[in-house]
């Protein structure tokens, strides 16, 4: 049941309610005050039958049979209207029987509410996971071409299970990749005097072209090994394609020996066009080249000089067969030896990398057709 200060207050309001909508109705001939009042009732959805006439009409001032004023339903106003239907509902209600419990009370004063909507099931929405090769932080990190690289080999990781390596001339910095695309090892490079991707020819004419063709290489165990004992036994043979189309043979291996001092003075100057200053081989401290491995793919980028278009995509694609002939060769290097392995683990252990490598031919496959 409401309170007696309850109830007071709703009278209140009543009043304040009644007055508003009279004020509203001011103006309105005798004739048409009953048909204009119950628009406004109809409109804000008073019961008419809560509706004392004689005290609605007392106050309204009679002026002709002019119109309604335009502009006296505002904001406010029509807000107060509201609060007097609400008023005029609960007392009502009082009215009519005073022994009503609370729950009644309210259920009086309760807005008309819409029909239920039949429940419909949420779509199950999935948080996207972050893909497991690709870091954004790695990636603002890099060149703009080197983004490219990064993101080619996080999304379709064309050598699966090998790391990879990105040479940036315009750092003069090698990014080193682990198998899992994360970055092993970021690490100062020296590369060919001579800027732009035109074929390297330092090793037919003496003198010729020292470049370091951007494109797509692939590591390799040295082609000259007695070349490679004055390396310390460091260094790869690097067999690719540039993006001009050229064929070329690169080599990466420690500082040259004899000119150990002014290479390592150049590479340690911090000055970027200072490490243009080999036949076109790539140059790294001794304990940098111990991070790579045969079998990698290794990407030139392009440098101010370059004009040919620098694709990743048409990169790996060029290096697949060159790739699949490289693992063919080690799968038959495994094959030879199972034979003669006597040893159940050891065999089990040669079994498990043919196989592996079987994959890597397989995945090869399906990039150079395209998949």
């Amino acid at each position: 049941m409401k309170s007696s200060i309850e109830t007071r207050n709703i009278k209140s309001n009543l009043e304040q309610g009644l007055g508003n909508i009279r004020a509203m109705l001011e103006g309105v001939s005798e004739k048409n005050f009953e048909k204009e009042a119950k628009k406004i009732l109809n409109k804000y959805g008073i019961d008419e039958g809560l509706i004392n006439w004689d005290e609605l009409k007392l106050g309204a001032k009679e002026k002709g049979d002019s119109k309604l004023k335009k502009g006296l339903f505002t904001a406010g106003k029509a807000a107060l209207v509201a609060g007097a239907a609400l008023a005029l509902v609960v007392y009502n209600g009082i009215k009519q029987s005073g022994n009503r419990n609370k729950e009644q009370d309210i259920e009086l004063v309760k807005p008309k509410q819409p029909e239920p909507k039949p429940d419909t099931p949420k779509e199950d929405i999935k948080k996207e996971e972050p893909h497991p090769r690709f870091d954004i932080e790695m990636y603002n990190q890099l060149p703009e071409k080197g983004k490219e690289v990064y993101v080619y080999m996080a999304e379709y990781n064309p050598n699966i299970g090998m790391g990879y390596e990105m040479l940036d001339k315009t750092t003069a910095l090698l990014y080193i990749f682990d198998k899992d695309n994360k970055l092993k090892a970021k690490v100062p490079a020296g590369y060919g005097r001579h800027l732009g991707d035109k074929k390297n020819t330092s090793y037919v004419l003496n003198g010729g072209i020292m470049t370091t063709p951007a494109g797509g290489y692939i590591t390799k165990r040295p082609r000259n090994q007695s070349n490679i004992k004055e390396y310390g036994g460091l260094g790869f043979s690097l067999d690719g394609i540039t993006i001009e189309g050229d064929s070329c043979g690169l080599g990466v291996h420690p500082i040259y020996p004899n000119e150990y001092e002014q290479r390592k003075a150049k590479m340690d100057d911090n000055l970027v066009a200072n490490n243009a200053l080999s036949n076109g081989c790539v140059n790294l401290y001794g304990k940098d080249i111990t991070n790579l491995e045969a079998g990698q793919i290794f990407v030139v980028l392009p440098d101010k000089a370059s004009t040919a278009e620098f694709k990743m995509s048409n990169i790996a694609k060029s290096l697949m067969p060159g790739l699949i002939e490289f693992i063919n060769n080690q799968t038959r290097e495994f094959e030879n030896v199972l034979t003669t392995m006597k040893t159940v683990s050891v065999r089990e252990k040669t079994q498990t990398a043919i196989s592996e490598l079987k994959a890597r031919i397989a995945h090869a496959e399906e990039i150079l057709a395209g998949k």
